[in-house]
């Protein structure tokens, strides 16, 4: 193959059947002429042509990324048809390009591929590393995808607060339910408890499909033990309003007989909890989506407009469904 001069870099052949040599500095302006010499030399085929592609780089004095790249590229497409592909001559700093592009175990070192076998192991090892690196770039685009996710609810539900406080049905008006997923609407019935229902605390569950009980899915301002304990103890204010099938307002938690006698009641003392008032969420045909509860630290409170808050809060999850 006749020689390539450039201004700062040199390819030609060695003296050896399937040598390459290279010279001066290998950046990006040099990625075409490397590729070019590369294919050249992996299209000899017949039984003349070498079964080693030696890159000779004793006179190269610097090489980016994107020729290691290259030369990668060009090794697995020899490792594909039985033949090999090192480099030779390197130090100094184009070695130190090469190993901190993790590349050096494969180029500095000859790779037996005589049989079949190897050749099909050689393909699979390919394949897996080429698995590998998609694996990495799906989940950087997925971080990615999530962080603006994040962002955009964090948008939108500071908007909603902003319009429950002249529109109390913003939650389920067409403008926000247009562009929220499910999560941000189970977020955003939290929002509405607090704002429009006046909840010092607040706990949505939705019925388990599986189980047809109920599960807490958000709540805000228990901590996650109070919310353990309260699972094991019977009844709870959502169980019956559940089971009853209309809202349960208790205005005084220590003096109701729903939880005379009951450990529930002492742990939504403890909690700070001295009245809840429970909503059983339905959608249009009747059928029972969850309940929503609003706790309050003061017996008899002065009450927002907590079934409002719940006619909303269906609508939403009734919208939204399971996406």
């Amino acid at each position: 193959m006749p020689p390539d001069t450039f201004d700062r870099y040199r390819i030609a052949s060695g003296d050896r059947p399937g040598t390459l040599v290279f010279a001066g500095e290998f950046d990006a302006a040099a990625h075409e002429a490397v590729r070019v010499a590369l294919e050249a030399a992996l299209a000899e085929r017949g039984p003349d042509a070498p079964g080693e592609i030696v890159v000779d780089l004793r006179a190269v004095g610097g090489m980016d990324a994107g020729t290691v790249w290259l030369l990668l590229r060009a090794r697995q497409s020899a490792l594909d048809t039985g033949r090999r592909l090192r480099v030779t001559g390197v130090d100094g700093v184009v070695r130190r390009a090469v190993e901190a592009a993790g590349a050096g175990h494969q180029l500095f070192v000859p790779v037996d591929v005589g049989t079949p076998d190897d050749r099909v192991r050689a393909v699979e090892d390919r394949h897996r590393v080429a698995g590998e690196q998609a694996r990495i770039v799906a989940r950087v685009q997925q971080q990615v995808v999530d962080a603006e996710v994040r962002s955009t609810r964090k948008v939108l539900l500071a908007e909603l607060r902003q319009r429950l406080r002249v529109d109390p049905q913003a939650l389920c008006g067409e403008e926000f339910l247009g562009v929220a997923d499910r999560s941000t609407v189970l977020d955003a019935i939290m929002v509405t408890a607090t704002v429009v229902g006046a909840a010092d605390a607040s706990v949505l569950y939705l019925v388990d499909p599986e189980t047809a009980g109920l599960r807490v899915v958000r709540h805000r301002g228990f901590s996650t033990e109070t919310l353990r304990l309260l699972g094991l103890g019977r009844p709870t204010a959502a169980a019956v309003a559940a089971a009853a099938g209309e809202a349960v307002l208790v205005d005084d938690i220590a003096r109701s007989p729903i939880f005379a006698g009951k450990a529930n009641r002492d742990v939504l003392l403890a909690a700070g909890s001295r009245a809840v008032h429970a909503y059983p969420l339905r959608d249009q045909a009747g059928a029972l989506l969850g309940v929503l509860t609003f706790h309050y630290r003061v017996v008899r409170p002065r009450r927002g407009d907590g079934e409002r808050v719940a006619w909303c809060a269906a609508r939403a999850l009734a919208r939204t469904g399971q996406r």
